[in-house]
């Protein structure tokens, strides 16, 4: 009996590391990001880049987050983009003109 239950054990542990050893999770290496850092001065100059920060950060969110440099993250074109500023710059850039008025938290808690 203690025989049986070794074997049993040593083909569980087996099965096992089979098991782990076929799992894709394991197999591919980790995609890396690249991300741009750029103050926002250097990111109003793109115009592409100005829209999707429209359609990707609203006011809410710069406000929420309680600190006075606020970096907030856009995909414009496939690449990812860590865009910072201070929050007066933010509230400039919401309130700028000739932009579309798409975000709806824009015009709340801006003073």
């Amino acid at each position: 009996m203690k025989t049986l239950k070794s074997a049993l054990v040593a083909v569980l542990v087996a099965f096992t590391l089979v098991s782990v050893s076929y799992a894709d999770g394991f197999k591919e290496k980790p995609k890396f990001r690249v991300v741009t850092n750029l103050n926002i001065e250097q990111a109003i100059k793109n115009p592409g880049l100005v829209r999707s920060m429209y359609q990707q950060v609203t006011w809410q969110q710069v406000v929420e987050a309680h600190q006075h440099v606020y970096i907030g993250e856009v995909i414009y074109l496939g690449k990812t983009y860590r865009i910072t500023g201070k929050l007066d710059q933010w509230k400039d850039f919401f309130l700028m003109d000739g932009m579309p008025r798409t975000n709806c938290q824009r015009g709340k808690n801006v003073s």
